[in-house]
Protein backbone atom coordinates (compact mmCIF):
# COMPACT_ATOMS: atom_id res chain seq x y z
CA UNK A 1 0.00 0.00 0.00
CA UNK A 2 0.95 3.24 -0.56
CA UNK A 3 -0.72 7.25 0.01
CA UNK A 4 -1.57 9.42 -2.58
CA UNK A 5 -2.87 12.36 -1.56
CA UNK A 6 -4.89 10.87 1.33
CA UNK A 7 -6.24 7.73 -0.32
CA UNK A 8 -3.94 4.57 0.57
CA UNK A 9 -3.45 2.91 -3.15
CA UNK A 10 -2.02 -0.59 -3.65
CA UNK A 11 -0.34 -2.00 -6.97
CA UNK A 12 -2.02 -4.52 -8.73
CA UNK A 13 -0.30 -7.82 -9.80
CA UNK A 14 -3.10 -10.09 -10.28
CA UNK A 15 -3.33 -10.28 -14.42
CA UNK A 16 -6.47 -12.01 -14.14
CA UNK A 17 -8.49 -9.84 -12.18
CA UNK A 18 -7.21 -6.82 -14.02
CA UNK A 19 -8.21 -8.20 -17.60
CA UNK A 20 -11.82 -9.43 -15.68
CA UNK A 21 -12.42 -5.99 -15.79
CA UNK A 22 -10.97 -4.83 -19.23
CA UNK A 23 -13.25 -7.41 -20.60
CA UNK A 24 -16.19 -6.01 -18.51
CA UNK A 25 -15.63 -2.82 -20.03
CA UNK A 26 -13.90 -3.32 -23.44
CA UNK A 27 -14.63 0.37 -24.82
CA UNK A 28 -13.98 2.23 -21.49
CA UNK A 29 -11.01 0.43 -21.10
CA UNK A 30 -9.38 0.11 -24.36
CA UNK A 31 -6.19 2.51 -23.94
CA UNK A 32 -5.23 -0.02 -21.05
CA UNK A 33 -6.40 -3.20 -22.43
CA UNK A 34 -3.99 -2.51 -25.48
CA UNK A 35 -0.89 -1.62 -23.38
CA UNK A 36 -2.06 -5.07 -20.88
CA UNK A 37 -2.76 -6.98 -24.04
CA UNK A 38 1.04 -5.91 -25.72
CA UNK A 39 3.32 -5.80 -22.56
CA UNK A 40 1.49 -7.59 -19.40
CA UNK A 41 1.06 -5.64 -16.12
CA UNK A 42 4.27 -4.99 -15.01
CA UNK A 43 4.72 -1.18 -14.05
CA UNK A 44 8.15 -1.50 -15.80
CA UNK A 45 6.68 -2.86 -19.19
CA UNK A 46 3.41 -0.52 -19.70
CA UNK A 47 4.66 2.23 -18.55
CA UNK A 48 3.31 3.21 -14.64
CA UNK A 49 1.28 1.18 -12.47
CA UNK A 50 -2.62 -0.28 -11.85
CA UNK A 51 -3.96 0.98 -8.25
CA UNK A 52 -6.78 -0.33 -6.54
CA UNK A 53 -8.18 0.42 -3.47
CA UNK A 54 -9.10 -1.36 -0.57
CA UNK A 55 -12.30 -3.58 -2.27
CA UNK A 56 -9.92 -4.83 -4.89
CA UNK A 57 -9.37 -4.93 -9.00
CA UNK A 58 -13.17 -6.33 -8.96
CA UNK A 59 -14.10 -2.44 -7.22
CA UNK A 60 -11.48 -0.14 -8.33
CA UNK A 61 -8.75 0.10 -11.27
CA UNK A 62 -6.69 2.85 -12.24
CA UNK A 63 -4.07 3.35 -15.01
CA UNK A 64 -1.39 5.66 -13.34
CA UNK A 65 1.45 6.64 -15.55
CA UNK A 66 2.17 9.41 -17.74
CA UNK A 67 -1.52 9.41 -18.91
CA UNK A 68 -3.62 8.27 -16.26
CA UNK A 69 -6.97 6.25 -17.38
CA UNK A 70 -9.57 5.18 -15.15
CA UNK A 71 -11.00 2.15 -15.63
CA UNK A 72 -14.47 1.32 -14.78
CA UNK A 73 -14.92 -1.63 -12.52
CA UNK A 74 -17.50 -3.51 -11.15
Amino acid sequence: MRLVGERRVAVVRDAAAVWRVLDENPIESCMVAARVADYGIEPNSIGGELWTRRGGVDESLCFAGPTSFRCVAG
